[in-house]
């Protein structure tokens, strides 16, 4: 939606408030590095993960650099003398965290809420236990199957031929059940299974677009069979190297533990306090993206969802970064002494003639609502974090009509509110967009230590 010049301008100027707020926030911890260099910028791009072994298993289009997560002990490590040894990663997504440092004698513990998100991560912390002849004698056996008609998932994107040739579609479905009859290790039947859901978006004509699928025309697009198979070989190649390189005993331990469960609430039974002497992630951004959206096909036809009702409760329990459905409201921030005056903020950014009146509630409520959620998270990071311990997160801002929305800063203060000590703010990638409001449009890591007692 687009706003005639006037109402832009006065949206502009309503701005200025939140700005100089921001401004504030920023002035107030201790370092700050402004300008963005080669090196930071590609810890941000995930485009080479797609040719790292074990990464390009599958490939979150969220995913940063393999990199990052190194470069992010590095610096603490210079900057502060904090050497990570184990890390919480609340948003693990599809492990990139686990796999950079796990052989980097260190311990890392990931929590993910999308169960095929999850599954990802699962899949590659276990390559250790994938014995390479097994997975080879199953793609040789899988080679000569020939997968039997399958019933097709309720998800009506699966239903139109628009965006999936039927004998594709058949043979992935059928793949899959036939990979699930197969004698084989957990471990080598979760490689197969990941093969076959990284096929999937080069067989359909739909394209991961930011909060949605995109219908787009791929007519040179590969057979379901051929890419498959692509993916199956490099995944054994992988593997190999793996135990060439290790040598893992029988029975060896996972590259890294992954846990179900949402970054606002880590159970206490599974994660005690003062469990890490790190907290080390990249949360949701609030820029109204619905991952549960953007990973439907992926959900359906490896059976994560097999109902609309699923999928609504699926959607309900994530990290209020969208709107694709209306959540309760809650009031975490504003009952919090603490943090009362940053619910008073944001109430009054929801309010403000930085948003067009025929969208204002809902932009508010995807800001309140939010930051009510990753309040939440931040309480439980402090929680599982030892005294002295550091905690960075990973977090790009974004624009609402006039509005910029620094959730970098606003994040910052209310880690410092609740006790977090901020130390660091590296601006890694400034995204200068087509608009006069591009101070605060950029990505950044922000750096805290929690007090020793």
């Amino acid at each position: 939606m687009s706003l005639p010049h006037q109402a832009v301008q006065a949206g502009i100027d309503a701005a200025k408030p939140f700005e100089e707020w921001y401004r504030a926030i920023q002035a107030a911890i201790p370092y700050t590095q402004d300008t963005p260099s080669e090196e930071t910028r590609s810890l941000v791009k995930s485009d080479d993960n797609a040719a790292r072994p074990i990464h390009r298993w599958y490939t979150l289009k969220e995913a940063f650099a393999a990199e990052l997560p190194s470069w992010l002990c590095r610096w603490m490590q210079t900057k502060h003398g904090h050497t990570p040894k184990v890390i919480c990663d609340p948003c693990i997504g599809g492990g990139t965290t686990g796999v950079a440092l796990a052989n980097e004698t260190r311990t890392v513990v990931g929590v993910e809420y999308n169960p095929f998100i999850r599954f990802v991560a699962e899949t590659k912390a276990a390559v250790p236990r994938v014995a390479p002849g097994e997975l080879e004698r199953a793609i040789r056996v899988l080679a000569d199957v020939t997968p039997s008609t399958a019933v097709v998932p309720a998800l009506t994107t699966l239903h139109k031929p628009e965006y999936c040739d039927e004998a594709d579609l058949q043979f992935l479905l059928g793949m899959l059940e036939a990979v699930q009859r197969q004698d084989i290790s957990p471990a080598v039947r979760d490689v197969l299974r990941l093969g076959i859901a990284a096929a999937i978006e080069n067989v359909f004509q739909l394209r991961k677009d930011g909060r949605a699928l995109r219908h787009v025309s791929k007519p040179d697009r590969a057979a379901a069979p051929d890419e498959v198979r692509e993916r199956w070989q490099g995944s054994l190649e992988d593997v190999r190297a793996y135990h060439d390189l290790y040598r893992p005993t029988a029975n060896p331990p996972l590259l890294y533990q992954v846990y179900g469960g949402s970054a606002v609430d880590l159970l206490t039974s599974t994660l005690p306090s003062g469990m890490f002497d790190t907290v080390l992630y990249s949360p949701p951004y609030a820029n109204d993206f619905d991952y549960s959206e953007v990973y439907k096909l992926e959900l359906w036809i490896l059976g994560f969802l097999r109902t609309y009702d699923e999928w609504t409760q699926l959607r309900r329990g994530t990290i209020r970064s969208h709107r694709s459905i209306v959540f309760s409201p809650t009031q975490h921030l504003a009952t919090d002494r603490r943090t009362k005056d940053i619910a008073a903020k944001l109430q009054s950014m929801g309010e403000s003639g930085c948003l067009p009146d025929s969208d204002r509630r809902r932009v508010r409520r995807l800001i309140e609502g939010y930051f009510d959620d990753m309040y939440q998270a931040l309480c439980e990071q402090w929680r599982v974090l030892l005294p002295g311990g550091m905690m960075v997160y990973v977090v790009a801002n974004s624009r609402h009509y006039c509005l910029p929305l620094a959730t970098d800063l606003v994040l910052a203060e209310i880690a410092r509110c609740i006790g977090f000590e901020p130390l660091d703010l590296v601006v890694l990638e400034q995204r200068n967009g087509r608009t006069r409001q591009k101070q605060f449009l950029r990505e950044s890591a922000v750096f805290f230590r929690k007090p020793a007692v």
